[in-house]
């Protein structure tokens, strides 16, 4: 029988390069969206923030090319 070990990955969240990158609104959303995760989803903080930021990058409208 194998025997799995639940093991805890260190996370860390968006790099302040990747946050100077958001719009104001965008910053906005990813603060809001980041506290509610955290707080009310009881997440850790950089898992909370690591989860909103990729809902804000995933919500962007592709530029044409």
């Amino acid at each position: 029988m194998q025997h799995f070990i639940n093991e805890r990955r260190q996370i860390s969240g968006p790099s302040e390069i990747q946050l100077r990158q958001l719009t104001d609104e965008e910053r906005e959303d990813f603060e809001e969206r980041a506290a509610i995760m955290e707080y009310d989803g009881g997440l850790e903080r950089a898992l909370a923030e690591t989860l909103a930021w990729q809902r804000i990058v995933a919500g962007r409208v592709p530029l044409a090319g």
